[in-house]
């Protein structure tokens, strides 16, 4: 039997994801083994459980993994030979997926023999989706939410016969409400048809609701919270669409559904928001005091302007650049990667650490892959820390270069240098900010002063004080790892 390397193909893509190590076995027994009609040439067709792979002239060869198959159909007509259509996921290009297909001709019998045994084996691909709550917000961006789902979602998941629960939500916070009581037994994952505010708003009922199932005191900072065990899987139709754009390397809203259909998650970093005692919201994308949060503020003060008004804020910032500076200090603990233990006390074998300025701003940016901004050839599992930036007053074009690469890119890596003054990062697992001498809270100084940009919303804090907890993996995401060379390799 040929192997993966051997043979040139168009379905080699998703090779490296069936075992717990990423890879696919070559030395499992054939399950099945016929003499099929593909594309009008007799080719020898064999099944293992992880692949199914068509013999044939060289460029007819292919081998499909199981797990990438989407659908399979068998149409039985009298007198004539039966045809079997697979539909599997492949890469097309750098980083999109799209749907392939190979058509197989043989006695009814036989077909029907092979889309039993397939799907069979599709029901035992790990973390396979067979039921799923898909949550629609038809306010976000352009408002065509429901027209994305039924046009480009809905029908990628009838063909992968996954059942669907759909809720349409009514107004702004009826997802993080509805999802605060939503019993989820039987769903195997969440999907958003939304932006980012509409995966806020998931996340933090999710997350309320788990805590509260679990007697879990939330507004502790010191606590340990118990992740969401249901992945969340974003299909981009909102005005900001980062976390999607981050998992799935684009804006497309079939490649975010093909990619859930392959049922793949990654762990993703949280933080808890805490003030007065009180815990105000969980941060699944970005957390920014200063500058950033000015930003958000400057936006939602021209909501008159629709979807410009964040044109209009950007444009402000960056071309008047009025930056506040505020005397700050920062106390932090930081990240000192694997070699701490979890525990709930893991905490205390660090020590705090503290830096103060003027500064003009905190953010932070809890991601799944924080670690590799430090060293990208470590693995984001060994460390479970997330970055903060510090920034200093910036020149117009530092801002921008901050916020374009920082922000909009998440390609930090490319600013960390020996001339990069203006910003300092700091790997920590929690931080905490208390602003000295703050401004009359009446004055626009002092709201900017008490409120933060969190997941491109605002958040009020109640005060100048506030503190940040990294929980990680504390959310999981659908994603798709694609392969980096033609060797196949993630």
């Amino acid at each position: 039997m040929a192997t993966a390397l051997e043979v040139p193909s168009k379905g080699t893509d998703f090779l490296k994801m069936s075992q717990s190590d990423g890879t696919v076995s070559h030395e499992a027994a054939t399950i099945l083994e016929d003499v099929l009609e593909v594309e009008k040439t007799k080719c020898k067709i064999e099944l293992t459980k992880e692949i199914l792979t068509v013999h044939g002239k060289k460029k007819q060869c292919r081998i499909i993994p199981v797990a990438s198959i989407l659908s399979t159909v068998c149409n039985d007509k009298a007198n004539i030979k039966s045809k079997l259509t697979v539909q599997y996921i492949h890469r097309a290009g750098k980083s999109h997926l799209k749907v392939a297909s190979v058509i197989l001709k043989g006695d009814t019998s036989v077909c029907n023999e092979w889309e039993t045994k397939l799907q069979e084996y599709i029901k035992l691909v790990p973390h396979r989706p067979q039921r799923l709550l898909v949550i629609v917000n038809p306010e976000s961006g352009k408002r065509n939410g429901l027209q994305i789902y039924k046009s480009k979602v809905e029908p990628v998941f009838k063909l992968a016969r996954i059942e669907t629960e759909v809720v349409v939500t009514e107004r702004a916070g009826h997802a993080e409400d509805m999802m605060s009581s939503k019993d989820l037994a039987g769903i195997d994952g969440l999907v958003l048809i939304g932006g980012d505010g509409t995966f806020h708003e998931v996340a933090n009922g999710a997350l309320r609701k788990i805590q509260n199932d679990y007697g879990i005191n939330p507004d502790n900072p010191d606590s340990v919270l118990k992740p969401l065990e249901i992945p969340i899987g974003m299909i981009p139709a909102g005005t900001g669409n980062g976390i999607a754009m981050q998992v799935f390397d684009s804006f497309d809203p079939e490649v975010a559904a093909l990619a859930i259909v392959l049922g793949q998650r990654q762990p993703h970093s949280t933080f808890s928001v805490h003030a007065n005692g009180k815990l105000l919201k969980y941060s699944i994308l970005v957390l920014g005091y200063g500058w950033l949060g000015d930003l958000i503020y400057n936006a939602e003060t021209r909501r008159n302007l629709g979807r410009a008004r964040y044109v209009y804020a950007l444009l402000n910032t960056f071309i008047w650049n009025n930056q506040r500076l505020m005397d700050l200090e920062i106390d932090y603990l930081p990240e000192t990667g694997p070699d701490v233990k979890d525990s709930e006390n893991k905490d205390e074998i660090k020590e705090w650490q503290k830096i103060e300025g003027r500064f003009s701003g905190v953010h932070t940016s809890a991601q799944q892959n924080n670690q590799d901004i430090i060293d990208p050839k470590i693995h984001h599992s060994k460390h479970k820390g997330a970055v903060i930036a510090v920034t200093k007053q910036m020149s117009r074009t530092q801002l921008i270069s901050l916020f374009y690469k920082a922000i909009y890119k998440n390609q930090i890596p490319e600013l960390i240098g020996p001339d990069i003054n203006f910003v300092k990062f700091l790997v920590v697992s929690r931080y905490r900010v208390h602003l000295k001498s703050p401004s009359n809270p009446g004055t626009k100084d002092g709201i900017l002063e008490r409120l933060k940009n969190c997941d491109g919303e605002i958040l009020q804090l109640g005060g100048t004080e506030f503190e940040a907890r990294c929980h990680p993996g504390l959310v999981q995401l659908y994603h798709c790892i694609l392969p980096s060379d033609e060797k196949g390799t993630s």
